[in-house]
């Protein structure tokens, strides 16, 4: 598993669903995705209860990878978008006066 790919993947990701948020997406969205998943998880059968224990934990270290990317690049996006809608706005102001 190559780490950089994925963390530029979600960069991406989180960059996208930033140009959502007007239409309704929110990062806690993330919960209710990791929620799930944890779920699908717990009903695979394991060889025993050390096996469960380890596939938990690993999935919570790399979903928490995924997310602090994704919640980065969304935050940033976001700001970006505000800082742009701003700009319009002023120079619409401009013109107006």
């Amino acid at each position: 598993m190559d780490q950089q790919k994925i963390l530029i993947a979600c960069y991406n990701l989180g960059r996208t669903h930033a140009e959502y948020s007007r239409y309704g997406m929110k990062p806690h969205f993330l919960d209710i995705f990791q929620q799930q998943l944890l779920g699908q998880i717990a009903c695979i059968e394991y060889e025993n209860s050390k096996e469960m224990e380890e596939t938990i934990i690993a999935f919570i270290h790399f979903n928490n990878l995924i997310i602090e990317s994704f919640l980065d690049s969304y935050s940033q996006r976001t700001t970006e978008i505000r800082e742009q809608e701003k700009i319009v706005e002023v120079r619409l102001l401009e013109e107006i006066l």
